[in-house]
């Protein structure tokens, strides 16, 4: 009886530990592809040299068509912003998973 009783303790106690996404929040590695993507995509407008207000119209039409490829729409990459700034050590998660596959990238570029 004891031992039944720790079972579901500790069931209860795992499963109150991993909080369930909302709907229309993506999970941690969808996130992570779409803000690296994101990321990379500000870089590349960046290296323009645009004025900040073309640069600023140029970046939106291209993260409308980036999210498009992705397959996330505005509204959901929006919604999982705010919920992962929301949860910071989520997000610091995220973000350790962006640099060390940013890392990896450059690695790769820079192997003869």
């Amino acid at each position: 009886m004891k031992k039944l009783f720790l079972i579901i303790c500790l069931f209860i106690a795992c499963s109150c530990s991993e909080e369930k996404l909302p709907e229309g929040v993506l999970d941690k590695d969808k996130m992570t592809e779409v803000l690296m993507e994101i990321h990379l995509l500000e870089a590349k407008i960046q290296k323009l040299y645009l004025p900040l207000d073309s640069g600023q119209v140029v970046f939106k039409h291209y993260e409308t068509k980036l999210l498009q490829d992705l397959g996330v729409s505005q509204e959901v990459y929006d919604r999982s912003l705010i919920y992962y700034v929301d949860h910071s050590q989520e997000m610091g998660e995220i973000y350790d998973r962006i640099v060390d596959s940013l890392m990896l990238k450059q690695n790769t570029l820079k192997k003869p």
